[in-house]
């Protein structure tokens, strides 16, 4: 086998060489692939999310008291849930 060492070697790193080329080949048909796939149902998507957050945040943000409500993230909602009893009295509030 001492004659076949550089051989060996010369093998190896031909191997490792075309086959990170063919995995990078692979890599990028996936990326691709995936992109194409979302790009057909990101705009649709993008448009059902703007539309939720319109219906939710926008309709909420016309009343003062309510909108005040709503934007606070959940663990301060939670702490200001009190608040819901006087929602319905406008002078209370």
């Amino acid at each position: 086998m001492k004659g076949r060492v550089i051989s060996h070697s010369m093998l190896t790193i031909f191997h490792v060489f075309f086959t990170n080329i063919i995995l990078m080949n692979y890599l990028i048909a996936i990326l691709s692939s995936t992109y194409s796939k979302m790009k057909q149902s990101g705009i649709f998507s993008f448009k059902v999310n703007l539309y939720q957050y319109c219906e939710r945040f926008l309709t909420a943000f016309k009343d003062r008291d309510y909108g005040e409500m709503v934007m606070h993230p959940p663990p301060l909602s939670f702490i200001c849930g009190f608040l819901l009893f006087f929602v319905w009295s406008r002078p209370v509030m």
